[in-house]
Protein backbone atom coordinates (compact mmCIF):
# COMPACT_ATOMS: atom_id res chain seq x y z
CA UNK A 1 0.00 0.00 0.00
CA UNK A 2 2.83 2.33 0.99
CA UNK A 3 5.42 0.95 -1.64
CA UNK A 4 7.45 4.57 -1.76
CA UNK A 5 7.27 4.89 2.14
CA UNK A 6 11.33 3.47 3.24
CA UNK A 7 10.51 0.64 6.23
CA UNK A 8 7.17 0.22 4.44
CA UNK A 9 6.82 -3.35 2.46
CA UNK A 10 3.88 -3.94 0.30
CA UNK A 11 2.31 -6.99 0.49
CA UNK A 12 1.79 -9.34 -1.71
CA UNK A 13 -1.83 -10.71 -3.11
CA UNK A 14 -1.10 -14.07 -1.31
CA UNK A 15 0.00 -13.09 1.88
CA UNK A 16 -3.08 -10.99 1.96
CA UNK A 17 -5.26 -14.00 0.93
CA UNK A 18 -3.79 -15.99 3.69
CA UNK A 19 -4.04 -13.44 6.25
CA UNK A 20 -8.01 -13.68 7.29
CA UNK A 21 -9.17 -13.06 10.19
CA UNK A 22 -6.40 -13.35 12.19
CA UNK A 23 -5.17 -10.23 10.76
CA UNK A 24 -2.47 -8.77 8.12
CA UNK A 25 1.02 -7.56 8.78
CA UNK A 26 2.28 -4.10 7.51
CA UNK A 27 5.49 -2.00 8.28
CA UNK A 28 6.28 -4.81 10.32
CA UNK A 29 3.37 -4.22 12.74
CA UNK A 30 0.38 -6.01 13.22
CA UNK A 31 -2.94 -5.07 12.00
CA UNK A 32 -6.03 -6.43 13.40
CA UNK A 33 -9.00 -6.91 11.34
CA UNK A 34 -11.43 -4.32 10.73
CA UNK A 35 -15.34 -5.47 11.71
CA UNK A 36 -17.00 -6.07 8.17
CA UNK A 37 -13.58 -7.86 6.41
CA UNK A 38 -16.19 -11.46 7.07
CA UNK A 39 -19.74 -11.93 5.83
CA UNK A 40 -22.60 -10.44 8.06
CA UNK A 41 -20.62 -7.17 8.65
CA UNK A 42 -20.98 -3.67 7.94
CA UNK A 43 -20.29 -2.58 4.16
CA UNK A 44 -16.74 -2.49 2.82
CA UNK A 45 -17.78 1.24 1.31
CA UNK A 46 -18.66 1.99 4.74
CA UNK A 47 -15.74 1.03 6.85
CA UNK A 48 -13.11 1.89 4.26
CA UNK A 49 -12.32 5.70 5.97
CA UNK A 50 -11.89 3.38 9.09
CA UNK A 51 -9.76 0.48 7.61
CA UNK A 52 -7.41 3.23 5.91
CA UNK A 53 -6.54 4.92 8.80
CA UNK A 54 -5.68 2.10 10.64
CA UNK A 55 -3.30 0.78 7.68
CA UNK A 56 -1.34 4.09 7.17
CA UNK A 57 -0.59 4.81 11.05
CA UNK A 58 2.30 2.73 11.29
CA UNK A 59 4.15 4.20 8.07
CA UNK A 60 2.86 7.92 9.41
CA UNK A 61 4.50 6.97 12.76
CA UNK A 62 7.63 6.23 11.26
CA UNK A 63 8.07 9.49 9.20
CA UNK A 64 7.00 11.35 12.35
CA UNK A 65 10.20 9.65 14.48
CA UNK A 66 11.92 10.69 11.73
CA UNK A 67 11.43 14.19 12.27
CA UNK A 68 11.91 14.81 15.83
CA UNK A 69 15.27 12.98 15.21
CA UNK A 70 15.82 15.55 12.79
CA UNK A 71 14.54 18.47 15.16
CA UNK A 72 16.68 16.97 18.04
CA UNK A 73 20.02 16.93 15.84
CA UNK A 74 19.47 20.60 15.01
CA UNK A 75 18.45 21.82 18.32
CA UNK A 76 22.01 19.73 19.27
CA UNK A 77 23.87 21.28 16.84
CA UNK A 78 22.63 24.74 17.80
CA UNK A 79 23.70 24.00 21.66
CA UNK A 80 26.91 22.77 20.46
CA UNK A 81 28.13 26.24 18.46
CA UNK A 82 26.74 28.27 21.10
CA UNK A 83 29.20 26.85 23.48
CA UNK A 84 32.04 26.95 20.88
CA UNK A 85 31.64 30.55 20.53
CA UNK A 86 31.13 31.11 24.13
CA UNK A 87 34.40 29.14 24.58
CA UNK A 88 36.22 30.81 21.76
CA UNK A 89 35.47 34.16 23.27
CA UNK A 90 36.93 33.39 26.57
CA UNK A 91 39.66 32.05 25.05
CA UNK A 92 40.32 35.35 22.64
CA UNK A 93 39.79 37.83 26.01
CA UNK A 94 41.26 35.93 28.24
CA UNK A 95 42.30 38.02 31.10
CA UNK A 96 44.97 37.71 33.66
CA UNK A 97 47.31 39.48 36.06
CA UNK A 98 50.75 38.98 36.62
CA UNK A 99 53.37 40.17 39.17
CA UNK A 100 56.78 41.65 38.10
CA UNK A 101 59.96 40.40 39.39
CA UNK A 102 62.73 42.83 40.22
CA UNK A 103 64.77 42.46 37.18
CA UNK A 104 61.48 43.36 34.93
CA UNK A 105 60.70 45.92 37.24
CA UNK A 106 64.14 47.93 37.21
CA UNK A 107 64.76 47.33 33.29
CA UNK A 108 60.80 48.53 32.84
CA UNK A 109 59.19 45.93 29.69
CA UNK A 110 56.24 48.24 29.16
CA UNK A 111 54.02 48.57 26.24
CA UNK A 112 56.91 48.93 23.89
CA UNK A 113 58.93 46.23 24.81
CA UNK A 114 61.50 48.59 24.96
CA UNK A 115 64.84 48.19 27.67
CA UNK A 116 65.78 51.61 29.28
CA UNK A 117 68.41 52.61 31.63
CA UNK A 118 68.16 50.98 34.59
CA UNK A 119 67.44 53.43 37.80
CA UNK A 120 67.08 53.53 41.10
CA UNK A 121 64.69 50.34 42.50
CA UNK A 122 62.47 50.93 45.66
CA UNK A 123 60.41 48.14 46.92
CA UNK A 124 56.45 49.11 48.29
CA UNK A 125 54.53 47.38 50.73
CA UNK A 126 51.16 46.90 49.07
CA UNK A 127 47.73 46.53 49.11
CA UNK A 128 44.71 47.07 46.53
CA UNK A 129 43.44 46.12 43.26
CA UNK A 130 41.54 47.54 39.98
CA UNK A 131 38.83 46.60 38.22
CA UNK A 132 36.88 46.99 35.24
CA UNK A 133 33.37 46.40 33.98
CA UNK A 134 33.88 45.52 29.98
CA UNK A 135 33.04 41.97 28.62
CA UNK A 136 31.25 40.38 31.82
CA UNK A 137 33.82 42.56 34.50
CA UNK A 138 37.07 41.64 35.52
CA UNK A 139 39.25 42.50 38.81
CA UNK A 140 43.31 42.24 39.40
CA UNK A 141 44.36 41.90 42.80
CA UNK A 142 47.63 44.03 43.46
CA UNK A 143 50.91 41.58 44.97
CA UNK A 144 51.47 41.99 48.61
CA UNK A 145 55.23 43.79 47.28
CA UNK A 146 55.69 46.44 43.95
CA UNK A 147 58.04 48.61 42.86
CA UNK A 148 58.75 51.96 41.54
CA UNK A 149 62.08 52.15 39.62
CA UNK A 150 63.89 56.38 39.42
CA UNK A 151 65.79 57.09 36.82
CA UNK A 152 67.09 60.76 34.68
CA UNK A 153 64.97 61.44 32.08
CA UNK A 154 64.42 65.10 30.62
CA UNK A 155 64.61 67.79 32.85
CA UNK A 156 64.64 65.77 35.83
CA UNK A 157 63.23 61.77 37.13
CA UNK A 158 60.79 59.28 35.53
CA UNK A 159 59.31 57.42 38.32
CA UNK A 160 57.81 54.49 37.43
CA UNK A 161 55.24 52.70 39.82
CA UNK A 162 54.62 48.83 38.44
CA UNK A 163 51.68 46.87 40.19
CA UNK A 164 51.59 44.53 37.79
CA UNK A 165 52.58 43.57 33.94
CA UNK A 166 49.25 44.94 33.38
CA UNK A 167 49.22 48.04 35.47
CA UNK A 168 51.85 50.99 35.53
CA UNK A 169 51.92 54.62 36.22
CA UNK A 170 55.23 56.73 35.61
CA UNK A 171 55.57 60.53 35.92
CA UNK A 172 58.21 62.91 34.61
CA UNK A 173 59.00 65.15 37.63
CA UNK A 174 61.46 67.89 37.11
CA UNK A 175 64.19 68.98 39.55
CA UNK A 176 61.97 72.21 40.64
CA UNK A 177 58.87 70.21 41.08
CA UNK A 178 57.37 70.77 37.90
CA UNK A 179 55.53 67.88 36.47
CA UNK A 180 55.97 67.15 32.77
CA UNK A 181 53.65 64.33 32.25
CA UNK A 182 51.73 61.15 33.32
CA UNK A 183 51.77 58.42 31.44
CA UNK A 184 49.08 55.83 32.62
CA UNK A 185 49.01 51.77 31.17
CA UNK A 186 46.33 49.36 31.56
CA UNK A 187 45.83 45.69 30.12
CA UNK A 188 42.80 44.52 30.08
CA UNK A 189 41.70 41.20 28.54
CA UNK A 190 45.12 41.09 26.69
CA UNK A 191 44.37 44.45 25.03
CA UNK A 192 46.76 47.26 25.67
CA UNK A 193 45.85 50.83 26.68
CA UNK A 194 48.53 53.38 27.09
CA UNK A 195 47.44 57.22 27.77
CA UNK A 196 50.04 59.94 28.08
CA UNK A 197 49.04 63.35 29.14
CA UNK A 198 50.95 66.52 28.75
CA UNK A 199 50.64 68.86 31.83
CA UNK A 200 50.54 72.59 31.85
CA UNK A 201 53.41 74.27 32.38
CA UNK A 202 52.25 75.42 35.63
CA UNK A 203 51.57 72.02 36.88
CA UNK A 204 53.68 70.80 40.18
CA UNK A 205 53.92 68.08 42.34
CA UNK A 206 55.58 69.91 45.11
CA UNK A 207 54.02 73.68 46.38
CA UNK A 208 56.55 76.57 45.21
CA UNK A 209 57.49 79.04 48.03
CA UNK A 210 54.42 79.28 50.80
CA UNK A 211 51.52 78.21 48.98
CA UNK A 212 49.62 75.78 50.58
CA UNK A 213 47.32 75.21 47.23
CA UNK A 214 47.42 74.92 43.23
CA UNK A 215 45.64 73.46 40.60
CA UNK A 216 46.49 72.57 37.07
CA UNK A 217 45.41 70.43 33.91
CA UNK A 218 46.77 67.74 32.32
CA UNK A 219 45.50 66.60 28.63
CA UNK A 220 45.48 63.46 26.28
CA UNK A 221 45.39 64.84 23.25
CA UNK A 222 41.43 65.95 22.41
CA UNK A 223 39.92 62.56 24.39
CA UNK A 224 40.70 63.63 27.86
CA UNK A 225 41.31 66.58 29.87
CA UNK A 226 42.40 65.71 34.03
CA UNK A 227 42.09 68.58 36.29
CA UNK A 228 44.28 68.25 39.67
CA UNK A 229 43.86 70.20 42.40
CA UNK A 230 47.00 70.14 45.82
CA UNK A 231 46.64 71.12 49.51
CA UNK A 232 49.02 71.18 52.11
CA UNK A 233 48.51 69.26 55.01
CA UNK A 234 51.71 70.05 56.98
CA UNK A 235 55.32 67.86 57.15
CA UNK A 236 54.89 64.84 59.12
CA UNK A 237 57.11 62.14 60.71
CA UNK A 238 57.16 58.33 58.90
CA UNK A 239 59.03 55.59 60.52
CA UNK A 240 60.79 53.47 57.21
CA UNK A 241 62.52 50.58 57.86
CA UNK A 242 63.28 51.58 61.42
CA UNK A 243 64.43 54.88 60.73
CA UNK A 244 62.19 58.33 61.00
CA UNK A 245 61.88 60.55 57.80
CA UNK A 246 60.77 63.61 57.44
CA UNK A 247 57.55 63.66 54.42
CA UNK A 248 55.40 66.51 53.52
CA UNK A 249 51.81 65.33 53.30
CA UNK A 250 49.61 66.41 50.38
CA UNK A 251 45.74 65.58 49.18
CA UNK A 252 45.06 65.64 45.78
CA UNK A 253 42.14 65.09 43.78
CA UNK A 254 41.55 64.32 40.37
CA UNK A 255 38.51 65.04 38.19
CA UNK A 256 38.64 63.96 34.50
CA UNK A 257 36.10 65.30 31.62
CA UNK A 258 35.68 64.61 27.88
CA UNK A 259 36.05 60.71 26.89
CA UNK A 260 36.47 59.88 30.53
CA UNK A 261 34.70 61.38 33.64
CA UNK A 262 34.72 60.49 37.34
CA UNK A 263 36.51 61.48 40.60
CA UNK A 264 40.15 60.17 41.97
CA UNK A 265 41.54 61.12 45.78
CA UNK A 266 45.06 60.91 46.63
CA UNK A 267 46.88 61.28 49.63
CA UNK A 268 50.58 61.50 49.72
CA UNK A 269 53.49 61.53 51.92
CA UNK A 270 56.70 62.75 50.10
CA UNK A 271 60.28 63.67 50.28
CA UNK A 272 61.01 67.25 49.00
CA UNK A 273 64.93 66.63 48.06
CA UNK A 274 64.90 64.52 46.49
CA UNK A 275 61.05 63.91 45.70
CA UNK A 276 60.12 60.50 46.61
CA UNK A 277 56.66 58.89 47.37
CA UNK A 278 57.16 57.21 50.88
CA UNK A 279 52.85 56.76 51.43
CA UNK A 280 50.05 56.61 48.94
CA UNK A 281 46.70 56.11 49.58
CA UNK A 282 44.67 56.29 45.90
CA UNK A 283 40.93 55.67 45.76
CA UNK A 284 39.91 56.71 41.53
CA UNK A 285 36.48 55.71 40.31
CA UNK A 286 36.02 56.79 36.41
CA UNK A 287 33.62 55.51 33.26
CA UNK A 288 35.05 55.74 29.59
CA UNK A 289 32.44 55.98 26.89
CA UNK A 290 33.58 53.23 24.17
CA UNK A 291 31.53 51.69 21.15
CA UNK A 292 29.93 48.86 23.63
CA UNK A 293 28.85 51.23 25.81
CA UNK A 294 30.34 53.28 29.23
CA UNK A 295 33.10 50.84 30.80
CA UNK A 296 33.23 51.67 34.64
CA UNK A 297 36.73 51.34 36.42
CA UNK A 298 37.78 51.78 40.30
CA UNK A 299 41.40 51.33 41.85
CA UNK A 300 42.55 51.54 45.18
CA UNK A 301 45.25 50.79 46.55
CA UNK A 302 47.61 51.86 49.96
CA UNK A 303 51.47 51.28 49.26
CA UNK A 304 54.46 51.93 51.99
CA UNK A 305 58.25 52.59 51.17
CA UNK A 306 59.78 49.32 53.15
CA UNK A 307 63.27 51.43 52.89
CA UNK A 308 64.78 54.45 51.86
CA UNK A 309 67.71 52.46 50.39
CA UNK A 310 67.24 51.58 46.78
CA UNK A 311 67.41 47.87 46.49
CA UNK A 312 70.86 46.21 45.15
Amino acid sequence: MFPNVPGCRAQPESDRAESGPMGRQHCGRRVDPVPGDGAGGPSDRALRPLRLERERSPCHTGDMTRGRRWTLWIGGGAAVFLVAVAVGTLVLFRDSATPVSREEAAFGPGSTGEEWEKGDLYLYDTVGFETASALGGSRHDYPAETFLVVRPQGCGTVHRWQSLAERWEEHLVCDDGRLESITSFHRWFGIDDTSVYRCEEDARVLPAGDETSWSFSCHNGEVTSVAWHYEVVGFEMLEVGGEQVEVLHLVATEEPSGTTIGTGAHRRWVTTDPYLVVRAEVEVTNTTSTRIGGVDYSEQYTVMLSSMTPLG
